[in-house]
């Protein structure tokens, strides 16, 4: 073989390994950046930071007061990890945080204080984060009805908002909300009225609410509560007319005139280790027609520990202390009209003081 020869061959060898050699893959990146209200970072304000985000960057605000309306319209995360704050006080009729329709974004670490609506979510489609954030005064804290994503709220606080402090309304999607407070609303902790997605609530405290403490009227999602706290609000936990299947573990209502109440309710509930005390009735069900059980619990109605008329589905009540006070009409266990298999067990009736 020649040289030439030789060397053609070497070149198409060499050609041959290239083609067969492990393909590199392909990496995207995403980029991190930082705003500071004094000039110390890549931008002053959030919304120029927000401009120039891709899906999958981060924001990272530093503590300080930001005077602006924010738009969150791609994946991203918008984090205060040290804290900051939002303010709107200059503004009429403002939004702080408003998510884009289809956005998957998280915001993590702000408090958010004089804006009409703290976090603004309507008919949007993303499954958003919302995280460690305060919402101080307003009309509404967050506002996500005809959502038809899967929301998590967690380690948030609504306070003294005019309206709902949670107002989700006709949406959709799998919601959870966890070790989050709701204090002082001037309509609902929670309005979750015409949802039809399954809901999970744990850890979850409302305080003074205006009317109801969470309110899913018309609600067809399964729901389940656990180690929640309402106080101080005209109904506690609210299902008129719903239609799933409902768990209440380890939850508390005081002094609401309605503890728990689901008339008309079609799903199957089961309420496990209640303490609902100062209410007029601790637990109000007229006319249901799915099953209920309630079983190691503490029900302190004023006239009615359970009031059930007209129920058609059957019950179970175990294991569970009733009191009402001593008035002539006071009922524990009342069950007329009811048309369902009723089976207790180890359940007490007593006047309270007695």
């Amino acid at each position: 073989m020649s040289l030439r020869q030789f060397a053609l061959c070497l070149v198409v060898v060499l050609s041959v390994v290239v083609a067969a050699g492990p393909a590199t893959a392909q990496t995207s990146e995403t980029d991190t950046h930082v705003v500071a209200a004094d000039g110390g970072g890549e931008f002053r304000t959030i919304s120029g930071a927000l401009a120039v985000a891709d899906d999958g960057d981060t924001v990272e605000v530093r503590p300080g007061v930001y005077r602006e309306r924010v738009t969150v319209s791609d994946t991203v995360t918008l984090v205060a990890p040290d804290g900051a704050v939002l303010d709107g006080g200059q503004f009429t009729n403002s939004t702080a945080v408003n998510l884009g329709n289809s956005t998957d974004a998280t915001i993590r670490g702000f408090t958010i204080r004089h804006y009409t609506v703290g976090i603004w979510a309507n008919g949007t489609a993303g499954d958003w984060t919302v995280t460690n954030v305060s919402v101080i005064g307003g009309t509404v804290g967050i506002e996500a009805s005809n959502a038809t994503g899967d929301w998590t709220v967690a380690n948030t606080t609504v306070a003294a908002t005019t309206n709902d402090a949670l107002y989700a309304a006709r949406s959709s999607g799998e919601w959870t909300i966890t070790d989050s407070r709701f204090d002082a609303p001037g309509g609902d902790g929670i309005d979750a009225t015409r949802t039809t997605g399954d809901w999970r609530v744990g850890d979850a405290v409302v305080t003074q609410a205006e009317t109801d403490g969470i309110d899913a009227t018309g609600a067809t999602g399964d729901w389940a509560v656990t180690d929640s706290r309402i106080s101080d609000a005209e109904r506690g936990l609210k299902a008129i007319r719903s239609d799933g299947d409902w768990r209440a573990t380890t939850v508390t209502v005081r002094d609401s005139p309605v503890g728990i109440t689901a008339p008309q309710a079609t799903g199957a509930w089961t309420i496990t280790d209640a303490d609902v005390q100062g209410s007029g009735v601790a637990v109000f069900v007229g006319r249901t027609t799915g099953s209920w059980t309630i079983e190691g619990s503490r029900l302190g109605g004023g006239i009615r520990g359970v009031y059930a008329f007209g129920t058609r589905g059957p019950w179970t009540i175990r294991d569970t202390a009733v009191t009402t006070n001593d008035s002539p009409e006071a009922v524990g266990v009342d069950t007329r009209e009811a048309t369902g298999d009723w089976r207790t067990q180890n359940v007490s009736v007593r006047v309270a003081g007695s």
